[in-house]
């Protein structure tokens, strides 16, 4: 467990934990992990727990989790480099695979990802640059997923199922739009004008208090805001 720290210029990877004998447990919560080498987070054979983290500038990606988890109330942005089509039309073997986050169910195929913000991140144009899903069976709620910085053609997200989200593009999911999000520069929804994300999402045991550590939602018997700040 790990809380309050600061994991800053690793040339490989910020946070690792991986097992293949044992099934280890990483908590993080309250920290900044930015600016290293590879993934900001990775958990292979490794049950994983992140809430109210801050994550940015890893250069392979955000976070990577492979064997199910529970992430809330997080801001993962502008991680992971963007490739360029070699001249003969084919991908070369450079940029990002994962942008803002790589999800993995588990045995079950249940992922909790509620109440994130995943902004700015950028993957090679083979993958979903903001989050990627595989073998998730699990719908992720409450989440902002916007601006990929990938072209038009390229997937914000693979393989996921939201509600009651904000996510770039998405044309269905139960409870979703897909509007700008009014984001400040600490990607908090702004109020003037009103943010779409403000009182959009759906109550959650999960993500009763925001990165801030402020009570979901706001006011008693109010509706949750979307993404990892909740407006007072």
């Amino acid at each position: 467990t790990l809380q309050g720290v600061k994991i800053s210029g690793s040339k490989v990877m910020g946070i690792g934990c991986d097992d293949p004998k044992v099934t280890p447990r990483l908590t993080l919560l309250e920290s900044r992990v930015e600016d290293n080498g590879l993934a900001g987070v990775f958990a292979g054979n490794c049950h994983a727990e992140l809430r109210r983290n801050q994550i940015f500038n890893n250069k392979w990606g955000g976070v990577r989790i492979m064997q199910g988890g529970v992430v809330g109330n997080n801001v993962i942005a502008g991680n992971g480099s963007q490739g360029k089509p070699a001249r003969n039309g084919y991908l070369p073997l450079v940029g990002s695979p994962v942008g803002g986050a790589l999800l993995m169910g588990d045995a079950q195929g249940q992922f909790t990802f509620e109440n994130n913000t995943v902004s700015g991140n950028k993957a090679n144009s083979v993958n979903g640059s903001g989050v990627q899903c595989q073998g998730v069976t699990s719908k992720l709620k409450n989440n902002i997923v916007w601006n990929s910085a990938m072209a038009k053609s390229d997937a914000l997200t693979t393989g996921c199922g939201f509600f009651y989200s904000n996510v770039q593009g998405l044309t269905k999911g139960k409870g979703c739009i897909s509007t700008k999000p009014g984001l400040d520069p600490v990607y908090m929804p702004n109020t003037a004008p009103q943010s779409p994300c403000i009182d959009a999402g759906m109550a959650s045991s999960e993500t009763v208090i925001d990165l801030q550590g402020s009570a979901r939602p706001a006011k008693a018997g109010g509706k949750v805001d979307l993404g990892a700040f909740e407006v007072k």
